[in-house]
Protein backbone atom coordinates (compact mmCIF):
# COMPACT_ATOMS: atom_id res chain seq x y z
CA UNK A 1 0.00 0.00 0.00
CA UNK A 2 1.44 3.38 -1.00
CA UNK A 3 1.94 6.18 1.50
CA UNK A 4 -0.68 8.27 -0.28
CA UNK A 5 -3.26 5.50 -0.17
CA UNK A 6 -2.47 4.88 3.50
CA UNK A 7 -3.03 8.57 4.22
CA UNK A 8 -6.32 8.41 2.34
CA UNK A 9 -7.40 5.51 4.52
CA UNK A 10 -6.40 7.56 7.56
CA UNK A 11 -8.52 10.45 6.25
CA UNK A 12 -11.56 8.16 5.96
CA UNK A 13 -10.90 6.63 9.39
CA UNK A 14 -10.61 10.08 10.93
CA UNK A 15 -13.98 11.10 9.50
CA UNK A 16 -15.63 7.87 10.70
CA UNK A 17 -14.19 8.29 14.21
CA UNK A 18 -15.28 11.92 14.35
CA UNK A 19 -18.83 10.96 13.35
CA UNK A 20 -18.84 8.24 16.01
CA UNK A 21 -17.84 10.77 18.65
CA UNK A 22 -20.49 13.19 17.44
CA UNK A 23 -18.09 15.99 16.50
CA UNK A 24 -20.11 16.96 13.42
CA UNK A 25 -18.77 20.51 12.89
CA UNK A 26 -15.25 19.07 12.49
CA UNK A 27 -16.44 16.65 9.82
CA UNK A 28 -18.17 19.39 7.89
CA UNK A 29 -15.07 21.57 8.01
CA UNK A 30 -12.75 18.75 6.90
CA UNK A 31 -15.01 17.79 4.02
CA UNK A 32 -15.41 21.35 2.79
CA UNK A 33 -11.67 22.05 2.82
CA UNK A 34 -10.79 18.78 1.09
CA UNK A 35 -13.45 19.35 -1.54
CA UNK A 36 -12.19 22.87 -2.19
CA UNK A 37 -8.69 21.51 -2.81
CA UNK A 38 -10.03 18.83 -5.16
CA UNK A 39 -12.28 21.22 -7.09
CA UNK A 40 -9.58 23.86 -7.52
CA UNK A 41 -7.13 21.23 -8.79
CA UNK A 42 -9.61 19.80 -11.29
CA UNK A 43 -10.30 23.36 -12.43
CA UNK A 44 -6.60 24.12 -12.79
CA UNK A 45 -5.99 21.12 -15.04
CA UNK A 46 -9.10 21.67 -17.17
CA UNK A 47 -11.42 18.96 -15.90
CA UNK A 48 -13.96 21.19 -14.18
CA UNK A 49 -15.60 24.59 -14.51
CA UNK A 50 -17.34 26.78 -12.00
CA UNK A 51 -21.05 27.41 -12.23
CA UNK A 52 -20.30 31.10 -12.76
CA UNK A 53 -18.45 32.88 -15.57
CA UNK A 54 -15.52 34.21 -13.54
CA UNK A 55 -12.36 32.14 -14.22
CA UNK A 56 -10.48 34.08 -11.53
CA UNK A 57 -13.02 33.30 -8.81
CA UNK A 58 -14.94 30.16 -9.81
CA UNK A 59 -17.95 29.04 -7.80
CA UNK A 60 -17.92 25.23 -7.70
CA UNK A 61 -21.26 24.92 -5.86
CA UNK A 62 -19.95 21.93 -3.92
CA UNK A 63 -22.91 21.67 -1.55
CA UNK A 64 -25.37 20.88 -4.35
CA UNK A 65 -26.42 17.47 -5.69
CA UNK A 66 -24.86 16.95 -9.14
CA UNK A 67 -27.16 16.47 -12.11
CA UNK A 68 -27.04 13.65 -14.60
CA UNK A 69 -25.65 15.91 -17.30
CA UNK A 70 -22.92 17.17 -14.95
CA UNK A 71 -21.89 13.59 -14.17
CA UNK A 72 -21.87 12.66 -17.85
CA UNK A 73 -19.67 15.58 -18.84
CA UNK A 74 -17.22 14.83 -16.04
CA UNK A 75 -17.01 11.24 -17.24
CA UNK A 76 -16.28 12.35 -20.81
CA UNK A 77 -13.53 14.63 -19.52
CA UNK A 78 -12.04 11.88 -17.35
CA UNK A 79 -11.90 9.69 -20.46
CA UNK A 80 -10.06 12.42 -22.37
CA UNK A 81 -12.56 12.62 -25.23
CA UNK A 82 -14.25 15.98 -24.65
CA UNK A 83 -12.85 17.53 -27.85
CA UNK A 84 -13.96 14.49 -29.82
CA UNK A 85 -17.42 14.64 -28.27
CA UNK A 86 -17.85 18.33 -29.03
CA UNK A 87 -16.80 17.72 -32.63
CA UNK A 88 -19.10 14.75 -33.21
CA UNK A 89 -22.15 14.82 -35.46
CA UNK A 90 -23.96 11.91 -33.85
CA UNK A 91 -27.71 12.17 -33.50
CA UNK A 92 -29.14 12.70 -30.02
CA UNK A 93 -32.34 10.67 -29.58
CA UNK A 94 -33.52 12.64 -26.54
CA UNK A 95 -35.77 15.66 -26.82
CA UNK A 96 -35.13 17.18 -23.38
CA UNK A 97 -31.37 17.81 -23.69
CA UNK A 98 -30.39 21.51 -23.92
CA UNK A 99 -28.60 22.48 -27.13
CA UNK A 100 -25.24 23.07 -25.45
CA UNK A 101 -25.24 19.54 -24.00
CA UNK A 102 -26.42 17.68 -27.12
CA UNK A 103 -22.90 16.78 -28.35
CA UNK A 104 -21.97 15.25 -24.98
CA UNK A 105 -25.13 13.16 -24.72
CA UNK A 106 -25.09 12.16 -28.38
CA UNK A 107 -21.47 11.03 -28.13
CA UNK A 108 -22.03 9.08 -24.92
CA UNK A 109 -25.15 7.45 -26.35
CA UNK A 110 -23.30 6.45 -29.53
CA UNK A 111 -20.47 4.96 -27.45
CA UNK A 112 -23.01 2.94 -25.47
CA UNK A 113 -22.14 4.70 -22.24
CA UNK A 114 -25.58 6.04 -21.44
CA UNK A 115 -29.28 5.50 -21.91
CA UNK A 116 -32.21 7.77 -21.21
CA UNK A 117 -35.14 7.29 -18.89
CA UNK A 118 -37.23 6.64 -21.99
CA UNK A 119 -36.72 6.55 -25.74
CA UNK A 120 -37.09 10.32 -25.94
CA UNK A 121 -36.07 11.58 -22.46
CA UNK A 122 -32.64 11.80 -20.86
CA UNK A 123 -33.63 13.79 -17.74
CA UNK A 124 -30.48 15.94 -17.77
CA UNK A 125 -31.40 17.74 -14.56
CA UNK A 126 -32.11 14.54 -12.65
CA UNK A 127 -30.11 13.58 -9.56
CA UNK A 128 -26.76 11.87 -10.01
CA UNK A 129 -26.26 9.24 -7.31
CA UNK A 130 -23.02 8.01 -5.78
CA UNK A 131 -23.48 4.55 -7.30
CA UNK A 132 -23.99 6.00 -10.76
CA UNK A 133 -20.96 8.25 -10.55
CA UNK A 134 -18.72 5.51 -9.16
CA UNK A 135 -19.81 3.40 -12.11
CA UNK A 136 -18.77 6.17 -14.50
CA UNK A 137 -15.37 6.55 -12.84
CA UNK A 138 -14.71 2.81 -12.92
CA UNK A 139 -15.65 2.76 -16.61
CA UNK A 140 -13.21 5.62 -17.22
CA UNK A 141 -10.53 3.44 -15.60
CA UNK A 142 -11.33 0.63 -18.01
CA UNK A 143 -13.35 -1.64 -15.72
CA UNK A 144 -16.45 -3.26 -17.20
CA UNK A 145 -19.65 -3.38 -15.21
CA UNK A 146 -21.10 -6.87 -15.18
CA UNK A 147 -17.55 -8.26 -15.42
CA UNK A 148 -15.26 -6.43 -12.98
CA UNK A 149 -18.08 -5.10 -10.79
CA UNK A 150 -21.84 -4.62 -10.65
CA UNK A 151 -23.04 -1.05 -11.10
CA UNK A 152 -25.39 -1.14 -8.11
CA UNK A 153 -22.45 -2.16 -5.87
CA UNK A 154 -19.77 -0.10 -7.62
CA UNK A 155 -18.46 1.05 -4.24
CA UNK A 156 -17.06 -2.45 -3.59
CA UNK A 157 -14.46 -2.04 -6.34
CA UNK A 158 -13.88 1.67 -5.69
CA UNK A 159 -13.22 0.85 -2.02
CA UNK A 160 -10.82 -1.94 -3.00
CA UNK A 161 -8.92 0.41 -5.30
CA UNK A 162 -8.72 3.11 -2.61
CA UNK A 163 -10.82 5.68 -4.48
CA UNK A 164 -13.44 5.53 -1.73
CA UNK A 165 -13.33 4.16 1.78
CA UNK A 166 -16.79 2.89 2.63
CA UNK A 167 -18.61 6.21 2.67
CA UNK A 168 -21.05 5.28 -0.12
CA UNK A 169 -22.20 1.80 0.90
CA UNK A 170 -25.82 2.81 1.30
CA UNK A 171 -27.89 3.68 -1.76
CA UNK A 172 -29.47 6.45 0.27
CA UNK A 173 -26.17 8.16 1.13
CA UNK A 174 -25.98 11.81 0.19
CA UNK A 175 -23.82 12.54 -2.85
CA UNK A 176 -22.93 16.14 -3.61
CA UNK A 177 -20.74 17.90 -6.15
CA UNK A 178 -18.13 18.08 -3.40
CA UNK A 179 -18.13 14.28 -3.21
CA UNK A 180 -17.91 14.08 -6.99
CA UNK A 181 -14.74 16.16 -7.13
CA UNK A 182 -13.04 14.12 -4.39
CA UNK A 183 -13.86 10.83 -6.12
CA UNK A 184 -12.63 12.25 -9.42
CA UNK A 185 -9.37 13.51 -7.93
CA UNK A 186 -8.54 10.22 -6.23
CA UNK A 187 -9.45 8.28 -9.38
CA UNK A 188 -6.91 10.23 -11.44
CA UNK A 189 -4.02 8.58 -9.60
CA UNK A 190 -5.38 5.08 -10.25
CA UNK A 191 -3.79 2.85 -12.91
CA UNK A 192 -6.04 1.97 -15.83
CA UNK A 193 -7.33 -1.60 -15.67
CA UNK A 194 -4.63 -3.99 -16.85
CA UNK A 195 -2.13 -1.16 -17.33
CA UNK A 196 0.66 0.55 -15.47
CA UNK A 197 -0.47 3.94 -16.78
CA UNK A 198 -2.54 6.04 -14.43
CA UNK A 199 -5.70 7.79 -15.54
CA UNK A 200 -4.01 11.19 -15.26
CA UNK A 201 -1.03 9.81 -17.17
CA UNK A 202 -3.30 8.71 -20.00
CA UNK A 203 -4.92 12.15 -20.12
CA UNK A 204 -1.49 13.79 -20.34
CA UNK A 205 -0.50 11.43 -23.17
CA UNK A 206 -3.73 12.30 -25.00
CA UNK A 207 -3.05 16.02 -24.59
CA UNK A 208 -6.31 16.43 -22.68
CA UNK A 209 -4.64 18.07 -19.66
CA UNK A 210 -1.41 20.05 -19.10
CA UNK A 211 1.93 18.25 -18.86
CA UNK A 212 2.24 19.10 -15.15
CA UNK A 213 -1.25 17.80 -14.31
CA UNK A 214 0.06 14.64 -12.61
CA UNK A 215 2.14 16.70 -10.18
CA UNK A 216 -0.79 18.98 -9.45
CA UNK A 217 -3.01 15.98 -8.71
CA UNK A 218 -0.42 14.28 -6.50
CA UNK A 219 0.24 17.49 -4.59
CA UNK A 220 -3.49 17.95 -3.99
CA UNK A 221 -4.03 14.38 -2.80
CA UNK A 222 -1.03 14.63 -0.49
CA UNK A 223 -2.27 17.97 0.87
CA UNK A 224 -5.71 16.56 1.60
CA UNK A 225 -4.40 13.38 3.23
CA UNK A 226 -1.64 15.03 5.26
CA UNK A 227 -3.91 17.80 6.56
CA UNK A 228 -6.60 15.29 7.50
CA UNK A 229 -4.02 13.23 9.39
CA UNK A 230 -2.93 16.22 11.45
CA UNK A 231 -5.62 18.89 11.62
CA UNK A 232 -8.70 18.67 9.37
CA UNK A 233 -9.32 22.39 9.78
CA UNK A 234 -6.05 23.54 8.22
CA UNK A 235 -6.52 22.52 4.58
CA UNK A 236 -6.47 25.44 2.15
CA UNK A 237 -7.06 25.40 -1.62
CA UNK A 238 -3.99 25.27 -3.88
CA UNK A 239 -2.54 28.63 -4.85
CA UNK A 240 -2.10 27.77 -8.54
CA UNK A 241 -4.45 29.44 -10.97
CA UNK A 242 -5.66 28.00 -14.20
CA UNK A 243 -8.52 27.47 -16.54
CA UNK A 244 -10.59 24.51 -17.39
CA UNK A 245 -13.73 22.61 -17.89
CA UNK A 246 -16.63 21.63 -15.62
CA UNK A 247 -19.05 19.08 -14.20
CA UNK A 248 -20.88 16.25 -15.91
CA UNK A 249 -23.27 13.20 -15.74
CA UNK A 250 -23.26 9.68 -17.13
CA UNK A 251 -26.37 7.51 -17.21
CA UNK A 252 -26.68 3.91 -16.07
CA UNK A 253 -30.37 3.65 -16.97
Amino acid sequence: MTATRLLRKSFALLIALTMLLGVLPLVALASTDAQDVAAQTLFNIGLMKGVNDDPNNPDFDLDRVPTRIEGLIMLIRLMGVEAEALDCDFECPFEDVPAWAVPYVAYAFEMGWTKGISETEFNPDGRMTATQYLTFVLRALGYVDGVSFTWDNAWELSDDLGITSGEFHSAGDSFLRGDMVLVSLFALEQPLAGSGTTLIGSLIEAGAVPADAAKQVTDAVDEIAAAAATDPGTITPPSQSGGGGGGGSFDTN
